[in-house]
């Protein structure tokens, strides 16, 4: 969309002609200007600053001489005297001399033809390296002031002499310096030539959208040498290409009725300029456009309604909104697009209504019911008018409106409970090799979960499959709140597994839960210790196992006696508690110390001890 400063080119009048104008600086400052500018006295080309430097030195008593135009070396000097020719219009660099006076004898005569050839009023740039003054002559002095020279003849043994020139400039009217030799001394002189560039064109700024094409002016000041035409170009779109209508045109007004404002409703007016001499540039005043402008469709986010901002799942929402057409022409077949908008799946059409025709500042009422499905949250709903960027407008700024609906959930989302082998675990917990894995799931729908499609379980990354035979099976429960009963049974390799459990009720309430675990065919303690250690009553022994083993701790002293044993009896797989009341055999309490306990896991097939401290201390 253009800013705000677009549309000061735009213009309607009582007659109901729009059309489009510049003609002062401020309202052309969206135009592209190529070596152009808009001044005060309208468009025309813009002046070029070319820099200018003149250096005559001495170095370390070594001399030398610069002569710059535009930062470039005009010619590589040497000693002597070293000219630069420049043309008084453009600037151009036109020849350059560098004359060994003080070797040559016959570089004076040849600085002198030099000199006497130049067309009067070029510019000439002239700087002596090392030394000037010998084998000068008053015919070679002359020839310098013919460039308007007023101190040369002032000139001594390896003076530093250098003028920004003229030819056929009085004398003393330029820009001249001049010094006696100094071993590091320098005369600089610096000034900046303003020429006009040869050529430049304009852009303006896109014209349109037009309904109708009907002519363009404009108005010219022409200079002597210099020249002024103007080019058309059609866009077939807001944004496709653009195509060479109408080339070069001279005269002052360009009948555009033979172009189709359907296939271009834009345009673009190029303007070129040029300059044979370089002093004077044709000015563009003002150039216009005329036309019929298109209509212009437009959505109002503060006319809009709906019948409701919240329902629950499956219920229905009915849409009223304004189509407006705030153009100057009919439109016909205007397209609405209903757009429900997701971060998950991005923009699903979920309407589409075309309205006939809008005639000029008339609105068509609208009316869209939407089903807002069996999925709850928040949805997002935005409604565009012709989408598909058919009709020319002005502006697409005002072609979209939005609005959101909040869709309640039926029920609760379920709640899942795993038990391994009929006992609850947690991440990190030690399971058997061949568990049996029970999820219940509870909901407050009170429709069985059946459907297979709806349980999703995944060990270790990989979806476990409902074909494969005594896997996985749901069954159906007689437990309040139970909907499902979900059994797997798994052959597990030893290590770190990961289990988790994913499930959508009827409504499509969706449940996810994880599970990390461990699995160890060897039978092993892992983790033992007592909890307070040190204590002053009692204690407990935790610990885990990796398989169910039947479990006898004995207490010794720091010498080896027993002193108490406790036969836990047999326990499962996984986090274990044992009570110690911290006596003896005989029921006594221990004294304060250091004690050691043997706690030891026997199956049928193997047996493994673990021994630890506990201390006693009160």
């Amino acid at each position: 969309m253009p800013d705000a400063s677009s549309f000061l080119s735009f213009y309607t009048t009582q007659s109901d002609s729009f059309g489009w104008r510049q003609n002062v600086a401020y309202v052309a400052s969206d135009n592209e200007y190529h070596n152009t500018a808009w001044t005060q006295d309208g468009a025309q080309l813009d002046v070029h600053e070319i820099p200018i430097l003149l250096q005559s030195a001495w170095t370390n008593s070594v001399g030398y001489a610069v002569v710059e135009v535009e930062n470039q070396a005009a010619l590589q000097t040497g000693r002597g005297y070293n000219f630069a020719v420049l043309d008084q219009s453009t600037g151009e660099l036109i020849e350059t001399a560098h004359l060994d006076t003080y070797a040559d004898g016959a570089a004076v005569g040849q600085m002198i033809e030099f000199l006497a050839a130049i067309p009067n009023g070029q510019i000439v740039l002239g700087a002596v390296s090392d030394e000037g003054f010998s084998r000068m002559t008053d015919e070679a002095f002359q020839a310098l002031e013919s460039i308007g020279s007023a101190r040369i003849r002032d000139l001594e043994y390896r003076s530093m002499w250098a003028i920004i020139g003229r030819k056929g400039a009085a004398s003393g009217s330029v820009i001249e310096g001049i010094a006696p030799f100094q071993a590091d001394g320098s005369v600089v002189l610096k000034d900046t030539l303003s020429v006009l560039y040869e050529q430049g064109h304009m852009i303006s700024e896109r014209i349109g959208p037009a309904f109708g094409w009907k002519s363009a002016s404009f108005d010219v000041t022409h200079q002597d040498s210099s020249d002024f035409d103007v080019s058309v170009y059609g866009q077939r779109s807001a944004i496709g290409d653009t195509v060479l209508l109408v080339s070069h045109f001279k005269n002052g007004r360009i009948d555009l009725s033979t172009i189709d404002a359907q296939e271009f409703p834009f345009l673009t007016l190029v303007a070129h300029f040029s300059t044979q001499n370089g002093s004077a540039s044709s000015r563009l005043i003002s150039w216009d456009v005329y036309y019929d402008a298109a209509a212009d469709v437009a959505l109002s986010q503060q006319l809009f309604t709906q019948s409701a901002d919240t329902v629950l799942v499956g219920q229905s929402v009915t849409f009223y909104l304004d189509l407006y057409n705030i153009g100057l022409n009919k439109v016909r077949e205007v397209e609405l697009l209903f757009e429900q908008v997701s971060s998950v799946s991005g923009r699903n059409t979920i309407g589409e209504i075309v309205v006939d025709s809008i005639a000029t500042d008339r609105f068509v009422p609208v009316q869209m019911k939407w089903e807002s499905g069996a999925i709850p949250g928040l949805k997002k709903i935005y409604i565009t008018a012709d989408p598909q960027q058919k009709i020319a407008e002005l502006s697409e700024a005002n072609n979209g409106i939005s609005t959101q609906v909040y869709v309640h959930a039926d029920t609760l989302e379920p709640s899942l409970q795993l038990t391994f082998d009929e006992r609850t675990i947690y991440d990190g917990d030690l399971v058997s090799n061949h568990p049996l894995i029970v999820t219940r799931v509870f909901d407050n729908n009170p429709t069985p979960l059946t459907d297979t499609t709806s349980v999703n379980l995944y060990l270790d990354g990989v979806r476990m499959s409902f074909a494969q035979a005594g896997l996985i099976s749901i069954h159906s429960s007689d437990e309040k709140d139970v909907r499902g009963v979900i059994i797997f049974q798994p052959t597990l390799e030893d290590g770190v597994h990961e289990l988790i459990v994913e499930i959508d009720d009827f409504s499509h309430n969706s449940v996810s839960t994880s599970i990390t675990f461990f699995v160890e065919s060897d039978l092993a303690i892992k983790n033992a210790l007592n909890y307070p250690n040190p204590f002053a009553q009692d204690t407990e022994f935790r610990f885990s196992l990796s398989q169910g083993a039947e479990i006898e701790i004995k207490i010794f002293t720091v010498a080896g006696r027993l002193i108490h044993t406790i036969d836990a009896g047999s326990f499962p797989i996984g986090y274990t508690k044992i009570y110690w009341d911290g006596r003896d055999d005989a029921g006594d309490e221990l004294a304060n110390g250091v004690y050691i306990y043997k706690m030891s896991a026997k199956t049928e097939e193997e047996s493994v001890n673990q021994i630890g401290k506990v201390i006693v201390m009160r």
